[in-house]
């Protein structure tokens, strides 16, 4: 007991500003914190809008925040004044002036100034997607509350419903939403109107004008006005990629274009939509998402089915424009036009990221995989020397060798001293800043570098939790508080 309390009387002195119970990431100027089993809000400044007095609060979002009192749900602005009382069981966040809320076991909409958008009648309504909601509504019948089958409808922005119910409906996409009725989908418009005849056994979202539809367990393509623009008969029909679409017949795949015409016959056991100009495509044995125990040959197209690359056991198409190629049981590097920047010869080779590819080679001394970087013309960039290997985010990379870790820049130098146990990205990897962590008696300190190795706040936290709005959340024995880009407490205005 005395160990304890000298522990943390040592804590309160050293981290007088660690106080909280729990702390979250600062959003839209504020952050949600928690001490003895209640919650309340600070700004960046560490003054309190909200000091810890309710029993729950959600994060701000357009300059309104969510609070839970006495089992109800109210709203506060960033004043921290209350401006919708509390009376809800449920409330959602404000997007574009407007909140879900549930009151009395029904779900309807509110605005800002509390005013009823659409009323209390629905079990569920769904986020606003291209001006309307998707809602499911409460039917009332002699025998109580009774959830029928047409009961889906959509709510515009007035909160008012569009078209009749329906038994299923989709999100609407180019102005047109798919929707069932006495088990055929059709499609209407944003006022409600059934613009395309509700006969279909399944329909698709519209994209570039045109949507799959199935019927008579074939696949076609209609436009809007309705109009088979291919004829159905295909076993499937993939939405359209680079002004081709996938189809199936007769267990081949081929493709067509926008006006329905085979450009490319039905004639591989398997294929890719085409990205940069080319399809990857293969023909025998059994498909493997892995390229593992699979006696398929892979190879390239162009857009008129001509074949431009060799046959390989595997080829995945990256985010970049390269595409990994296996042989072999070994991995290389080719071009969407076939070409073969790098022949078969690593034992796994990684997703490319910013130009630059992770390998692996499998080193007989040590007994494991050794871990290094290629450029995406196949250049290696230095050694396959490494124990572990980031790929790249913001122009360097984590890596480790002999039990430390360190970052390298894109020439592969190394841009910190590997004195390093660990470096961690934080979850936002668009930001200048990694965790890094040493190992002082027995135990891991963590503390914050830049991109350029540069030390900015020194390894003296048990944990560094998140970083958002210039602000980094960090953990000290049981507690939690708030340091800034440069290590400086954020002072907690009590």
């Amino acid at each position: 007991m005395y160990r304890l309390l000298l522990f943390l009387l040592f804590n309160v002195s050293l981290y007088p500003n660690i106080i909280f119970d729990q702390a979250m990431p600062f959003k839209d100027g504020a952050a949600a914190v928690y001490i003895d089993g209640k919650s309340g809000f600070i700004r960046i400044d560490g003054k309190y809008i909200l000091k810890p007095e309710y029993e729950e609060v959600k994060s701000f979002n357009n300059g309104a925040a969510a609070v839970l009192k006495n089992g109800k749900w109210g709203y506060v602005d960033k004043a921290g004044k209350l401006f919708i009382k509390f009376e809800y069981d449920e409330a959602g966040d404000f997007i574009n002036g407007q909140a879900v809320v549930v009151k009395d076991g029904k779900v309807g909409i509110i605005d800002k100034q509390g005013k009823i958008i659409a009323p209390f009648l629905y079990v569920d309504i769904d986020e606003e997607i291209n001006g309307m909601r998707k809602a499911e509504k409460l039917v009332e019948s002699k025998s109580g509350t009774d959830n029928i089958l047409d009961r889906y409808v959509f709510i515009n922005q007035l909160g008012k419903e569009c078209g009749r119910g329906y038994r299923d409906i989709k999100n609407f996409s180019e102005g047109y939403a798919a929707v069932l009725k006495d088990g055929y989908w059709g499609y209407i418009d944003k006022t409600g109107n059934e613009i395309i005849e509700l006969k279909y056994d399944k329909a698709d979202d519209f994209r570039y004008g045109y949507a799959a539809i199935y019927i008579d367990e074939k696949w076609g393509v209609i436009n809007k006005d309705g109009k088979n623009v291919v004829t159905p008969k295909y076993d499937f029909i993939d939405k359209y990629c680079e002004g081709m679409a996938r189809v199936l017949l007769h267990e081949k795949w081929g493709y067509i274009d926008k006006t329905g015409e085979e450009i490319i016959i039905p004639q591989y056991d398997f294929s890719f939509n085409f990205k940069n100009g080319a399809a990857i495509v293969c023909n025998g044995g059994n498909y493997s998402e892995s390229g593992e125990e699979s006696s398929r040959k892979f190879f390239l197209i162009d857009a008129n089915g001509k074949k431009i690359s060799r046959e390989y056991d595997f080829l995945f198409q990256t985010r970049e424009n390269i595409i990994l190629c296996k042989l072999n049981n070994k991995w290389g590097i080719i071009t969407n036009e076939g070409k073969e920047i790098v022949s078969p010869y690593y034992d796994r080779i990684s997703d490319c990221s910013m130009g630059i590819v992770t390998v692996l080679l499998y080193d007989n001394s040590s007994e494991g995989l050794q871990y290094g970087y290629i450029d995406n013309k196949g250049k290696r960039i230095g050694d396959v020397k490494y124990s572990f290997a980031s790929g790249f985010m913001g122009g360097i990379a984590i890596v480790s060798e002999n039990g430390n870790s360190f970052i390298i820049d894109k020439s592969g130098r190394e841009i910190c001293g590997n004195k390093y146990k660990i470096i961690l990205p934080f979850e936002d990897k668009d930001n200048n800043y990694l965790k890094c962590g040493m190992e002082n008696e027995n135990k891991i300190k963590y503390g914050i570098m830049n991109n350029k190795g540069e030390v900015l706040v020194n390894c003296s936290y048990d944990e560094i939790i998140s970083y958002s709005e210039g602000v980094i959340v960090v953990k000290e024995g049981l507690k939690y508080g708030y340091i800034d880009e440069m290590g400086k407490e954020i002072e907690i205005k009590r």
